[in-house]
C-alpha cells in the first residue's frame, strides 16, 4: 500500500494527521514523493535541499545544497519515485540532470536529461512524458516512452492552436525560451497505463505503455465553472518567469479553459480525474473510474493529493493567516 504506514512526527487533529513543515524552515510550498513502504522525501525548491523521512517520520537525511555540481540543485523542478529503479529521482530544469537518490539520502547517480521530457515519470530505464510543444506553427502535444534513445508516441494530436511566441520579456530581460510542454496537456502513468486528457475535451484516454495501443476512451466531464478573463489573468499573474508568455497564450480566450486540471493513476488501476475551479479556497471535485471507464465515484477535496490514492492520501496545505505550510494525511472516502 502506498503510504499507509503512519508517520510518527504527524499530530492527530480531527481533520487528518498533519506535519508542520516550519518545523524544517519550509517556508514555500515543497515538493513530494514517497516510496510504498512510507518513505518520503521533501524537496524544499527554496532553499535548493531535500529532507529524507523514514516510514516512522523521522528525517533521517538532508542532501543538496545551491550549486551546479553533482548533487546540487539550481532549480528543482519534480521529484518522483521509481519504483522499478528503488531509488527517488528530481528533475533539474536549469541543470538539466536527472538526479538519482537513495532513499537514505546517498546521490546514487546523475544522468543528462536528453530529450526535455515535461512531466516525466520514471520506469527503471524506461520514461515517460508529454514533448514537441515549441511555439512553431504545426506543432503537435504528445506523451511518448523513452527507452534509452528509442522514443514511442502514445498519444498525440493538433493544439487548439499553435502556441506562438518564442520569446518573453521579464525583469527587463529578453529571453529566448523553448517550449517543451503544454499546460492543456494532462497525462499521469503508472508504469503499464497512460492516462491522457487534452484541455479542449473531458475524454481521458487510456493507452498500454508496453504497445501504444488505446484501451478505453471515457468522458469524465464535471460542471464548468463560469470564466472570465479575470480568472485567466489571475492564473497567468501567479505563474513565474517567462513559462507566463506560454500559460498566456495556452488559455487565451477563456473558452480554452480546461475541462480538467489533472489525472492520477493509484495502484490499484484507478484513474483520479480533477476537476478546474475560479476561487483558490474553492474545493476541487475529483471522480474516480476504473480501468474500463466505469464510474466509482466522487466527491470534493481542498487540494490535488500530492500523492497516495490507495487508502490514505497526502494534501499540501497552506494556512494564509500564518503563512506556514503543513503536510496532511487523511484517509480515502467517496
Amino acid at each position: 500500500m502506498f503510504l499507509m504506514l503512519m508517520l510518527c512526527l504527524l499530530t492527530e487533529t480531527g481533520k487528518g494527521d498533519v506535519l508542520a513543515l516550519d518545523t524544517y524552515e519550509i517556508y514555500t510550498r515543497p515538493l513530494l514523493a514517497a516510496a510504498p513502504d512510507g518513505q518520503m522525501v521533501l524537496a524544499d525548491k527554496e532553499n535548493k535541499r531535500l529532507l529524507f523521512f523514514n516510514p516512522e517520520g523521522e528525517k533521517i537525511a538532508e542532501s543538496g545544497r545551491a550549486g551546479k555540481g553533482p548533487g546540487e540543485f539550481e532549480y528543482i523542478y519534480k521529484v518522483v519515485w521509481d519504483g522499478m529503479g528503488g531509488r527517488f529521482v528530481t528533475v533539474d530544469y536549469n541543470r538539466s540532470v536527472y538526479a538519482y537518490w537513495h532513499p537514505d539520502g546517498r546521490l546514487d547517480r546523475e544522468v543528462p536529461r536528453g530529450l526535455r521530457l515535461a512531466n516525466p515519470s520514471f520506469f527503471g530505464d524506461t520514461l515517460v512524458g508529454g514533448m514537441d510543444i515549441n511555439g512553431t506553427k504545426g506543432s503537435e502535444p504528445k506523451v511518448v516512452r523513452l527507452v534509452g534513445e528509442q522514443e514511442f508516441v502514445l498519444w498525440q494530436r493538433a493544439p487548439l492552436e499553435a502556441i506562438h511566441g518564442t520569446h518573453a520579456k521579464e525583469k527587463g530581460m529578453f529571453i529566448q525560451v523553448r517550449f517543451d510542454w503544454d499546460p492543456r496537456l494532462n497525462y499521469a502513468c503508472d508504469g503499464t497505463m497512460a492516462a491522457v486528457n487534452y484541455s479542449d475535451t473531458p475524454k481521458v484516454t487510456l493507452v498500454r505503455l508496453a504497445d501504444g495501443k488505446a484501451t478505453t476512451v471515457f468522458d469524465a466531464k464535471f460542471p464548468t465553472p463560469p470564466v472570465t478573463p479575470e480568472h485567466v489573468k489571475k492564473v497567468i499573474d501567479e505563474v513565474d518567469g517567462p513559462w507566463r508568455q506560454m500559460v498566456a497564450n495556452a488559455l487565451t480566450p477563456p473558452e480554452h479553459w480546461p475541462f480538467l486540471s489533472e489525472l492520477k493513476l493509484d495502484d490499484k488501476g484507478r484513474v483520479w480525474t480533477f476537476g478546474t475551479r475560479t476561487e483558490d479556497d474553492a474545493p476541487v471535485a475529483f471522480q474516480v473510474f476504473d480501468a474500463g471507464g466505469t464510474r466509482l465515484g466522487g466527491g470534493t477535496l481542498p487540494e490535488v493529493p500530492e500523492a497516495g490514492l490507495n487508502d490514505t492520501y497526502y494534501l499540501l496545505l497552506h494556512d494564509e493567516a500564518a503563512d506556514s505550510w503543513s503536510l496532511t494525511r487523511r484517509p480515502v472516502t467517496w
